[in-house]
């Protein structure tokens, strides 16, 4: 399984979030940052960089999502179904 280091991935969580409540596409630039910093990190491509994000979208995507008031982990629980877990900095760091 893939580690993601917890704190990019509650920014992107974030980011989705706020993106999907208020529409502001320049939150977008950043969403796509994060997301390409995360698929370098755990692909070491830019050809999974939408992937996390799609993942987040199914659950958080607002009213429209599937569980629109998810918690973290409950997204956390989706990006393990597909192989991503989400991992505390301290917990990645002392994995050898």
């Amino acid at each position: 399984m893939k580690q993601a280091p917890g704190g990019m991935s509650d920014k992107l969580i974030r980011l989705r979030r706020k993106y999907w409540d208020t529409g502001d596409v320049d939150i977008l630039s950043a969403c796509d940052a994060t997301e390409e910093q995360l698929s370098q990190l755990l692909f070491h491509d830019d050809m999974h960089t939408n992937d996390m994000s799609n993942a987040i979208d199914l659950c958080a995507k607002g009213k429209f999502g599937l569980l629109p008031r998810a918690t973290n982990w409950q997204i956390y629980n989706v990006l393990a179904a597909y192989g991503i877990e989400v991992v505390a900095e301290t917990e990645k760091e002392e994995t050898p």
